[in-house]
């Protein structure tokens, strides 16, 4: 009953999953003209080629009677069910915290708009009461309104900054500088005014980040009419948003040099034109957490109440009403995570290289490589992994993979794919201890001053980082 999407319907969650223009020009100032480019176009690239094999795994495993429902589900048919724990856990730490953070930058927006004249964790409450009453909708269908509405308002956002860029000189200590008296720098390779290696790491994190969202492409594939037309609504999309991510970063980039900042809607200088992008931006980061939190409850019903306490269908009336209380306490979650850890700079930055990075580039070439080297490994077994009513298809196996035999006879087959599947697998776990290990240090070195500064204060009515905390 769920599977009511098409694919341009799809088109319009991808792309309000993965477009988050917000750090595009940052990546720019961190990197040049020339790595940005190629940084950007080349994780485009990557982030694709990981839509296609999810796509062609989901086809290749999902059937009637064993369905894919998760991202999960894929990785316990192919390495087993410790695997689908892992991926689970992983997905559901990662939606939660992006649930979380956006309900703190949404709190943090409205209380600096209405110059902290409200309780600013009462503020985020106002938010989650907000997001939960509209995620009782079940069908990523009707999610889908509101996200097209969001990729139209993230549209409207860029072109106001872009106009406002140009129009008005950026603020200076939204970029670390005290004035404006260095002329703008622009670097086609290596910038000159960042220093060392950690400039040049943030950058290539920053655009990896912004291809994130594969962790949920297998829950969009399971509620479409024709989950065969994937393929158009990623390539669509994930174009789409590399063309936003040119256009913006490149352009503020150009106008603001080495003042770029990490929040491009309020570095100029006119306060007419930061009120109406941030308050257009706040609403388009609702709807992005609430399109996390559907995916989030799904995986959590599907998985754990199904699985563990047989919760009824989710179609069912009972599954309805369940599925009601589980959104409240999900969003309560949420805020509980954001009110009570207002500063999740750090922890955002680990779960994200530890996660959003793992699901797009590190598990689907994994998972290809499983995949094909079990599947030309049974070409050797008696009856080539074909089943047998009354036998056990384990007894029909020559060798074992205890046996060298079998995992070169798995390998021989395109073993040049298959290599370049592990130099990429390795690769990503690389740049994401890179990233890991960047992001607990520079995290945890702005918590830390902060905290020590008292301008970030758990369950405080005063927003994160305002003048008004100080001292209180």
């Amino acid at each position: 009953m769920l599977r009511c999407l098409g694919w341009q319907t799809v088109f319009y969650l991808i792309t309000a999953d993965v477009l988050g223009i917000i750090t595009a020009p940052m990546t720019f100032r961190q990197l040049g003209y020339g790595p940005g480019i190629l940084v950007f176009t080349g994780f485009f690239l990557f982030a694709f080629l990981s839509g296609q094999i999810l796509w062609r795994l989901y086809l290749r495993l999902d059937s009637a009677e064993y369905p894919i429902t998760c991202y999960g589900d894929l990785g316990e048919r192919t390495f087993g069910r410790v695997v689908r724990h892992v991926f689970n856990i992983l997905q559901s730490i990662q939606l939660i915290f992006n649930v979380g953070i956006i309900l703190v930058g949404d709190g943090q927006t409205l209380s600096a708009l209405i110059s902290d004249a409200f309780c600013y964790y009462g503020l985020n409450a106002f938010f989650a009461i907000g997001g939960l009453l509209i995620s009782q909708m079940k069908s990523l269908r009707n999610v889908a309104w509101f996200t097209n509405l969001s990729i139209w308002l993230s549209i409207t956002v860029m072109i106001l900054t872009m106009i406002a860029t140009g129009l008005y000189p950026p603020v200076p200590s939204q970029s670390g500088y005290k004035d404006l008296s260095q002329p703008i720098v622009r670097s086609g390779w290596t910038p000159s005014y960042n220093s060392g290696w950690y400039s040049q790491i943030t950058g290539v994190q920053l655009a990896v980040f912004s291809y994130g969202g594969a962790m949920i492409f297998t829950e969009f594939m399971t509620e479409m009419r024709r989950p065969r037309d994937f393929w158009k609504s990623a390539f669509l999309a994930q174009t789409f948003v590399w063309l936003m991510y040119m256009t913006f970063g490149l352009f503020c980039y150009s106008m603001q040099g080495q003042y770029t900042a990490v929040l491009p809607m309020i570095n100029f200088t006119s306060i007419a034109f930061q009120a109406v992008t941030n308050f257009i931006n706040l609403l388009t980061m609702s709807v992005t957490a609430i399109l996390y939190a559907n995916i989030g409850v799904k995986v959590f019903y599907q998985n754990v109440l199904r699985e563990y306490f047989k919760a009824p269908p989710l179609h069912s009336r009972k599954g309805g009403i369940i599925w009601s209380i589980t959104v409240t306490a999900y969003w309560g979650l949420a805020w509980l995570v954001g009110a009570a850890v207002p500063d999740l700079l750090a922890l955002v930055t680990i779960v994200g290289a530890s996660a959003t990075l793992q699901f797009t580039y590190t598990f689907p070439p994994l998972l290809l490589l499983g995949h094909w080297v079990q599947t030309d490994a049974l070409e050797g077994d008696v009856n080539r992994g074909r089943l047998v009513e009354g036998r056990d298809p384990l007894a029909d196996r020559v060798d074992t993979w205890r046996d060298v035999s079998r995992w070169r006879r798995g390998f021989k087959r395109y073993w040049w794919v298959k290599s370049w599947l592990v130099i990429q697998t390795l690769c990503s776990l690389g740049l994401s201890a890179l990233g890991m290990y960047a992001g607990m240090y520079a995290g945890i070195r702005s918590a830390k001053d902060a905290y020590a500064k008292g301008n970030t204060k758990a369950f405080s009515c005063i927003s994160p980082g305002s003048d008004a905390s100080v001292g209180n």
